[in-house]
Order: C-alpha cells, then sequence, then structure tokens
C-alpha cells in the first residue's frame, strides 16, 4: 500500500541468516534426541571378537535394528508416546473461560462453531506433532491457515460484499460484473426479488413499478448470470466453501519456521517466518506474488514433473541437502517462499531466498481485518509454546529447552548398564572341560545328547593313556552374573522416567511402594508436573480454536455458518421478554424476537474472552466436581424465589453450562401438537368456573377463588358439612395452601399454634 515503507530485502536476509545460524547450533542435540526416539543410539560398547566373527554388528537404517551386545532399549521413545498417549484426545471440549457476551445462546453456538473448524482442519494431529517437537526440539508451533489451491485474497474480499450491492449497481445505469468468490446465491436472490412484483403476501410492491424496461433488463441479466455461477460451483470437482478452507499446520523450528534472534522472549519478537515449498505452477498460480517474479524465479534444482510434484532426485542425500544441512527433502525441486510476518509494520513479506528483490506484500486478509489492522492480539497467527525454557538469557531462550533432553544420559546409561548385565549372563552359562580322548564326533554327540542318549568315544581311545571316560567330561563351575548390573539398571530406568515426569510404575506396572498411600504419593509430584505440561498444550488449543473463530466471524458469510451449525443459526430467536400493554388501546404488544445466532456472532467483540480446551485425558476428578458444583447450583436457583414465585436467575443459561460442560449437545425443547393440546385444555380448565384465584397463602380453599382469597364459592361445604365460608381462620386443615417461604419454620408453627382450635 501507498505510504508504507520499502522492504529491504538485504536487511531481512542477514535476519533469517542469524536466526538460521542459532538454529544450527541447536540442531546437533535435536537430531541426536530424534534419532533416539527413532531407535537410533550411537554405539557404547566395543565389539566383542565372537561379535566380529560372526558378523553381529550389521546394522540397518543407521544404528537401528542393532544386532550383538549393545541392547539399544528406548526408553525415550517408550516416554514419548507415553506422554502424547496420555495428553491428547480426538475430540477436545471447548468452553469459554471468559464469555464473550451475555447470551448463552451464542456462547454456546461460538463454542460450537470453534470445535467444528477444529475438527474440519485437522488440528488435533498438528497439536500432537507440535507436543512432539517440543519434547525433541523445544517448541510447539501451529499455524491456523488456508488452502492456498483453494482460495485467495480477493474470493475473501468478494465474498464480503452484500449482494444488495450488486442490485443498486444496476439501478445506477453501471452493471458490474460477479468476482470470484462473490455470493452468487445471495446475488441471484437478490435480483429475484427486486423483479417480483408482489410480496409474500400477495400484496403489490410499488418498487417494481418504478423500475425502467432497461432496469427489468439488466437485472434479469443479473440474475441469470448469478445463477449460471452458481451452477457451475456446485458442479465443480472441489468445493471451494469455508469448510474446506481453515487448515492448521505445524512446523518444525529451523526447517519449516524461524523467528527474531535478537530478544530472550518471544513476547518480544518482531518478526516469525513460516517456509511454505510450492511447486512451480502453484507459485505461478497466486495472486499473492508478483508477475515479474513469476516469470524470473525458478526452483533449485530444477526437478522433472508432469506439473504435479517434482521427481525425487535418484544422486545424492535425500535427507538433508542444502547449505549446512537447513534444507529439508521437502523443498528439493520446489520454491521455498519465506513468509516474513513484519510486527512493526502490520504486514507480511514474501521473498524468495536468492532472488534480489520482494515476491509480494500485502497487509490484508485473512490475518487483518477489513481496514488493515491486525486481527490477533499479538499480530501473529501462530499458536507458539515453549514447555521447558532457558533461565539463562540468551538468544536461544526463545526455542527453550527439549523435553526429553534430561532424559538422554539416563537412557544411555541404562544401555550401558543392561547390556552389561545381558554380556554376564551369557558368561555364566555351563562350560565343559574335554579330555584329550573324545574327538569332534563325540563332542557332538555330547552337544545334542537328549535323555537317554550315549556317547561313543573314538576308535583310538586309551583308558591308561586317556584317563577314565567318566574323566572326559568336567564341568567348570561358574559364579552367577552380577546383580549389580541389574540393580544399577533399574535404579537408571526409574529416574530416567521421573526425569520427565513419569512414574516407573506407570511403564511398568510394578509399584514402588509397599502401600497405596506410599504409592500415591511417589506419583503425586509427577503428576503435578505432567498436568502442568498438559495445561500448556490445551492452552496452546485453545488459542488455535479461538483464532480460528476471530478469522471465520471476520469474513464468513450466512451460508458458511449455515454449513457448520444449521440453517436454525440463520433464524430469528422468540423473546425472552414478556409482552407490554398499550396504555392507551390495552392491547397486549408483543416482545420484538432476538437476532438470530449468525447476526449476534458477527456483532460480538471477542477481544478479552478467552477460550479453554480440555483433553479427555486431564484430570476427571476436577471434573466431576465442576458438573456437581453446577448442579447444586441449577438446584438452587431454580428453589430460590422471590414473593411473586420467580426465580432470581434464568435456571435455562445455567442449564445450558451444564450440558457444556458435560459434553451433551442437547437441542430445545419443542411440544408437538399433542402436547400443545394437552397445555392449552388444561389452561381453559384452569380459568373456568369461579374466575381467578387469589394469590398464593390468601385463604382461597378451591382454585378458582375470588381475588384476594376469603374461601371460594360460599355454596360448598366447609370442614364441619356446613355450607358457606369458613367461621374460624385455621380451623380447616385440609386444602390449607403451602406456607409462604418467609413464614415457613418457627413463625408458621406460632400462628397455627395460636389459630388452631386443636390448641
Amino acid at each position: 500500500m501507498a505510504g508504507d515503507p520499502p522492504v529491504d530485502v538485504p536487511t531481512w536476509v542477514a535476519r533469517i541468516d542469524a536466526a538460521q545460524k542459532l538454529a544450527l547450533e541447536e540442531k546437533e542435540v535435536w537430531d541426536q534426541l530424534e534419532a533416539a526416539v527413532d531407535g537410533a543410539f550411537p554405539p557404547l560398547l566395543s565389539p566383542s571378537s565372537h561379535e566380529v566373527e560372526n558378523g553381529y554388528l550389521t546394522n540397518f537404517n543407521g544404528n537401528r535394528f542393532r544386532s550383538g551386545d549393545q541392547l539399544d532399549v528406548n526408553l525415550m521413545g517408550r516416554a514419548l508416546r507415553y506422554k502424547i498417549a496420555d495428553a491428547f484426545d480426538l475430540s477436545p471440549s471447548l468452553k469459554f473461560a471468559r464469555n464473550p457476551a451475555a447470551d448463552s445462546d451464542v456462547v454456546i453456538a461460538m463454542a460450537r462453531l470453534a470445535a467444528k473448524l477444529m475438527d474440519e482442519g485437522g488440528a488435533v494431529a498438528q497439536c500432537r506433532r507440535g507436543m512432539e517437537l517440543a519434547y525433541t526440539r523445544g517448541q510447539s508451533i501451529v499455524w491456523p491457515m488456508f488452502v492456498k489451491d483453494m482460495i485467495q485474497e480477493s474470493e475473501i474480499v468478494a465474498g464480503k460484499i452484500p449482494p444488495a450491492q450488486f442490485v443498486e449497481a444496476v439501478l445506477r445505469g453501471n452493471p458490474p460484473e460477479i468476482p470470484l468468490g462473490a455470493d452468487v446465491d445471495g446475488i441471484a436472490r437478490a435480483a429475484k426479488e427486486a423483479l417480483s412484483p408482489i410480496d409474500k403476501d400477495g400484496r403489490p410492491i410499488p418498487f417494481f413499478y418504478d423500475l425502467t424496461e432497461v432496469q427489468k433488463q439488466e437485472l434479469t441479466l443479473l440474475q441469470i448470470r448469478a445463477e449460471r455461477e452458481a451452477r457451475k460451483k456446485r458442479s465443480g470437482p472441489h468445493s471451494v466453501g469455508l469448510r474446506s478452507k481453515i487448515q492448521y499446520e505445524c512446523t518444525p523450528y529451523g526447517t519449516f519456521c524461524l523467528t527474531d534472534s535478537g530478544v530472550t522472549d518471544f513476547s518480544r519478537v518482531s518478526w516469525v517466518c513460516r517456509f511454505i515449498p510450492m511447486t512451480i505452477h502453484e507459485y505461478r498460480a497466486s495472486s499473492l506474488f508478483t508477475k515479474k517474479s513469476k516469470d524470473e524465479v525458478m526452483p533449485t534444482p530444477s526437478p522433472k514433473t508432469d506439473r504435479g510434484v517434482p521427481v525425487p532426485p535418484t544422486t545424492g542425500t535425500t535427507s538433508q541437502s542444502g547449505i549446512d544441512g537447513a534444507r529439508t527433502i521437502d523443498r528439493e525441486g520446489r520454491v521455498t517462499v519465506c513468509e516474513i510476518w513484519d510486527k512493526v509494520n502490520w504486514r507480511r513479506i514474501y521473498l524468495v531466498l536468492g532472488y534480489p528483490d520482494e515476491v509480494g506484500v500485502t497487509n490484508r486478509y485473512p490475518y487483518m481485518d477489513f481496514y488493515g489492522r491486525p486481527l490477533f492480539p499479538n499480530f501473529f497467527p501462530c499458536a507458539w509454546r515453549t514447555p521447558w525454557s532457558r533461565m539463562t538469557e540468551t538468544a536461544a531462550r526463545v526455542l527453550g529447552l527439549p523435553g526429553l533432553e534430561p532424559m538422554w544420559p539416563l537412557n544411555i546409561e541404562y544401555i550401558k548398564a543392561i547390556s552389561a548385565f545381558v554380556l554376564a549372563c551369557k558368561r555364566t552359562n555351563r562350560t565343559v572341560i574335554i579330555g584329550p580322548g573324545v574327538d569332534k564326533a563325540s563332542i557332538e554327540a555330547w552337544r545334542t545328547a537328549q535323555d537317554g542318549a550315549g556317547i561313543q568315544m573314538s576308535s583310538d581311545y586309551n583308558p591308561q593313556v586317556h584317563g577314565k571316560p567318566s574323566d572326559q567330561f568336567t564341568e567348570l563351575l561358574m559364579t552367577n552374573a552380577p546383580k549389580d548390573y541389574l540393580e544399577a539398571a533399574g535404579l537408571v530406568k526409574a529416574e530416567a522416567y521421573e526425569s520427565v515426569a513419569i512414574t516407573s510404575a506407570s511403564m511398568t506396572g510394578s509399584p514402588q511402594a509397599t502401600t497405596a498411600s506410599q504409592e500415591s504419593l511417589i506419583a503425586q509430584g509427577s503428576a503435578t508436573t505432567a498436568g502442568d505440561v498438559k495445561a500448556i498444550f490445551e492452552d496452546q488449543y485453545a488459542e488455535l480454536a479461538l483464532k480460528s473463530l476471530m478469522m471465520f466471524l471476520e469474513f464468513a458469510n450466512e451460508q458458511e455458518v449455515k454449513a457448520y451449525l444449521g440453517e436454525e443459526a440463520l433464524l430469528p430467536r422468540p423473546p425472552n421478554e414478556m409482552p407490554t400493554q398499550d396504555p392507551v388501546t390495552g392491547e397486549m404488544i408483543p416482545a420484538p424476537p432476538r437476532p438470530s445466532i449468525y447476526d449476534a456472532m458477527t456483532t460480538t467483540d471477542l477481544v478479552g474472552s478467552k477460550l479453554e480446551a480440555r483433553f479427555a485425558s486431564s484430570t476427571r476428578a476436577q471434573d466431576f466436581m465442576r458438573l456437581k458444583t453446577v448442579g447444586d447450583i441449577l438446584a438452587q436457583v431454580n428453589l430460590v424465589r422471590d414473593a411473586t414465585g420467580a426465580p432470581y436467575k434464568d435456571p435455562k443459561d445455567i442449564l445450558d453450562i451444564l450440558l457444556q460442560e458435560a459434553d451433551v449437545d442437547a437441542g430445545d425443547y419443542k411440544p408437538n401438537e399433542a402436547e400443545i393440546a394437552v397445555r392449552v385444555a388444561a389452561m381453559v380448565t384452569n380459568r373456568g368456573v369461579g374466575g381467578g384465584g387469589g394469590p398464593p397463602g390468601a385463604g382461597g380453599e378451591k382454585p378458582g377463588g375470588p381475588p384476594g382469597g376469603g374461601g371460594g364459592d360460599p355454596t360448598s361445604r366447609n370442614a364441619g358439612g356446613r355450607r358457606g365460608v369458613q367461621a374460624k381462620p385455621g380451623a380447616q386443615e385440609r386444602g390449607r395452601q403451602p406456607t409462604p417461604f418467609a413464614n415457613a419454620g418457627a413463625s408458621g408453627n406460632a400462628l397455627r399454634g395460636a389459630n388452631s382450635p386443636r390448641t
């Protein structure tokens, strides 16, 4: 845009190089941890001559599936799989911790919409990947994004244009073109309504008769074009609705993401860079990049392709390539676009490393609002978490610490100890000293001997020279394998699991204490630490959901909301206020309907609100106590009422919260025709002979007594068999109205005692 500072490409390249250098300094540790999780450990034991002679040191896929004396027991892989399984659920629940609105229907609809957006975009799988990287690299970085092949910024802008503006342009004599992404169904509907001479009730519309013939012809053409585009959209092979637009991507740091290396905390970073590998055809089809760059930028190396994905290289390494191993195989044969989020200037800059100019700059959708302002409070759309931070104030503090790093030396020592114990067990096998009078055939017969077998001595056997036959096989006594190796291995294993907040009993099933209470105390510390880490990833998932909801509501139209929440989200809701009476005519004026869920959501400001995510593995005891508390509050709200019998709080709002907390999706109750008929009949019966009764506790024996009570029908019989109104207050106990809440207890008993003839 005009007025924006120019892009200094060399300076940005220098910033990216500095961040890449910092990542490469940490890469040695990251690679070692990730290889260990995959089961590849360095050689730790010197090979024996027996292993060398028999070829036991043959390795496959690096150091995996090693055979020989070294036992590569993968404690780190077990711990990571346990952590992932213990933390994540396929369908996490979402609720608002700080509600964005007082309308409970809108709050619940927003939470449902956020959950569906996350499910549709595969957020759980990407967040699980982010948790894995947090344990091996230190960071979990997940982005909400749009699939580049399915929607462009121009389409998002066109989708925001109200259909009525197209009709107004026709009436002004400027028939518009229908841009890609416009609401063609809404345009066709608006043009059809403008050409209708009568409304839905059959009354004539004066507007139609004021149209000129030219305007009618142009409106008809607009309707035809819009209907044709709508049919083309529905008949296409791919849906371009919003359900397919919001996706999520986890970006491993160093290979797919970099950030400002001049600060020590992520809250102070001024830019974040995301690497986007694209085929040359995808690059040239995107509207984000300049025409000049599309003509000049080429992938390196230039691949063989049929307009699809590049053909993998057949020579050289395919796991890591490029300068200092910074480029992954994903970039081979593709154009790698650097998408830089510039927080200082509120813009996105697109670079291709090696190209001298910027290839694109934008400060518009989908992460900016209509006025070009940041849509998110921290500007960056990604959710960045470093569960384990460093204490030293260096640039590497932004990257955090890998969660499995404390476990690495312990896993190495465990491999050494358990391998030494097994090797000692091999050396304690039963060994026999064979005399000189036994040939190879006799030795083989002894090796394969079973019950009842006989061993024949050689033909040249001489007892006087070789000794007695029983002396030819003498067993050599050897001690048992030392148990200190096994005990050391057990201690190291327990400490390895404790270093990542896992109790040894959780992994092995063997208790560490003699009583259940002692075992609970042992597990308490690990459970506290594990719960804190789990809460960090739940908070990351909730942040992604809130940012997705903000993006959706910024540019979603009615049909897109309908696709997620159904037709009822577009309909006006029944009023929640009582009818008012006209002071002049005395007529009852019904309250106006409430706005639809769609209208209420699109006008709700989400700034200051907070979503809360809960994985199924989170503390279930807390969930149970929370549900019980909300249920008790609902019972009290329904019980405690004012003098007119009305509750102080709306029980429906609390019931909606209870159902949301319990993850129960229940719709509002709608009576059928039979139930409505029964209710109407009951109302007519209650308002029958006798007129409206007095207020509760006013003394009326039957419903239908005169206002103010007094005993109902004077011709009815009382408790003593006499006709007429009861002579003494309190003499008749049958049919007494319930004691008012304020008079219950001792005061009510005192009144009964003073007035009752039974005293």
